[in-house]
């Protein structure tokens, strides 16, 4: 299988599955009697992916693959990565409403149904909003309100086999040393932006 972007080098093959954490920002407090109180400080988790590759060294996609990902080191501008498997995808985060913005790329393309969700009620397609299909980048649908979300207000949806795309930046890269058969091996990790203005809307 490969990952697909409208940013992400096409001609290079990454490994599945892909490797997958979530961070929910657990704040830990511990009393002298050896205690622990453990409080969730966000309400949706930052996820992580280890992505590997297996390249001839030398080749023209390893050479392709190092130079993206060189490109981004330091302050790096996110991008999208499609994860082509179909699944159920249930409650992903689209936005917060800041009282004037009603246009959000959504997180997943290819739904077999959609549903969406403002403050965990559920809304409606035609009275409450429209659907634009391949408008955004990657080929993402775009939701658009009919009324501006109100300030702060959490903006979730559910759909069902849908390929999930991520906004996401380079956390750290690394290269290994030749591996078995004489094939090369690199291995970057890609941390989610949860960014409540898309770069790319």
């Amino acid at each position: 299988m490969t990952v697909i972007s409208s940013m992400f080098p096409s001609a290079v093959q990454l490994e599945y599955p892909v490797r997958e954490r979530e961070n929910w920002k657990v704040l830990i407090s511990e009393s002298e009697g050896g205690v622990e109180q453990r409080v969730g400080k966000w309400s949706r988790p930052i996820r992580e992916w280890d992505l590997i590759s297996r390249l001839m060294p030398g080749s023209t996609e390893a050479d392709v693959l190092k130079n993206f990902f060189r490109a981004r080191r330091g302050p790096l501008d996110p991008f999208l990565l499609v994860m082509p498997h179909k699944r159920s995808i249930e409650e992903e985060y689209v936005g917060t409403g800041d009282g004037s913005r009603r246009v959000w790329r959504l997180p997943f393309k290819d739904m077999a149904f959609f549903t969406g969700r403002i403050d965990g009620v559920e809304k409606y397609e035609g009275p409450d909003y429209e659907l634009i299909p391949a408008a955004g980048p990657a080929g993402c649908p775009l939701i658009v309100w009919r009324s501006a979300p109100a300030n702060g207000a959490f903006i979730d949806c559910d759909g069902a086999t849908a390929n999930l795309v991520p906004l996401v930046r380079l956390a750290e890269a690394y290269e290994d040393e030749y591996v078995t058969f004489g094939r090369y091996n690199s291995r970057y990790r890609l941390v989610e932006v949860k960014a409540d203005v898309d770069p790319f809307g």
